[in-house]
C-alpha cells in the first residue's frame, strides 16, 4: 500500500479528490428586498401581501403571488440563518408553511383547469418547489443544529406540496 493506511473495500471522500457540492447555475440566489421578520414594518409587510392576496380573485395570478411570497420567505430564511437568527428565521418558515399549504390547496383545481396560463403556474410551482428543495437541502447542511429541526419541517411541507402538484 505504501506510506498511506488504506482498508480494502472501503474509501473516503478526503482520500478521494471528489468536487464540491456545487448549485444548478438555473438556481435563484433568493436575496431579500423586503423587511424581515423582527424589523418593526415586517407586520405591514405581511399585512400588504395579505390584502393582495384576498383582493386577487384569479387563481392562476394568486399562485403566481403566492410563489413570489415564497421566494421570499425563502431568501429571510437564508438570511435569517446567516445573521445567526434562528427564532426569527422559524418565524419565516412558518410563513413559508402556510403559504405552500395554500398553493397545495389550489393546485386540484388549477390540475383541472384547460387553461394553458394554469398548466404555465403549475410548471412554475414546479420549477419552484424543485429551486426551494435544493435551497432548503443546503441551508440543513450548512446551517446551526438548532435549525435543523425547523428546515426538516419546511422540507417536509415542501415536499408534500411536490406531492399535491403531482396529484393535480
Amino acid at each position: 500500500y505504501g506510506p498511506r493506511k488504506q482498508v480494502l473495500g472501503i474509501t473516503f471522500s478526503e482520500v478521494e479528490s471528489l468536487p464540491g457540492i456545487s448549485k444548478p447555475d438555473s438556481m435563484p440566489e433568493y436575496n431579500t428586498h423586503g423587511t424581515l421578520p423582527g424589523s418593526p414594518f415586517a407586520l405591514f409587510d405581511t399585512w400588504a401581501e395579505n390584502i393582495q392576496l384576498i383582493f386577487t380573485f384569479d387563481p392562476v395570478t394568486k399562485q403566481k403571488f403566492r410563489l413570489f411570497f415564497a421566494n421570499e420567505r425563502i431568501a429571510e430564511i437564508k438570511t435569517l440563518i446567516s445573521q445567526d437568527k434562528p427564532y426569527l428565521a422559524t418565524v419565516a418558515a412558518d410563513n413559508y408553511e402556510s403559504l405552500m399549504r395554500d398553493v397545495a390547496a389550489d393546485l386540484p383545481a388549477l390540475g383541472s383547469s384547460t387553461s394553458p396560463e394554469a398548466h404555465a403556474i403549475l410548471k412554475q410551482v414546479e420549477t419552484s418547489l424543485a429551486s426551494h428543495n435544493v435551497t432548503l437541502q443546503d441551508l440543513s447542511f450548512t446551517s446551526p443544529p438548532k435549525m435543523t429541526e425547523t428546515l426538516k419541517d419546511v422540507l417536509t411541507v415542501s415536499e408534500r406540496t411536490m406531492d399535491s402538484l403531482a396529484d393535480a
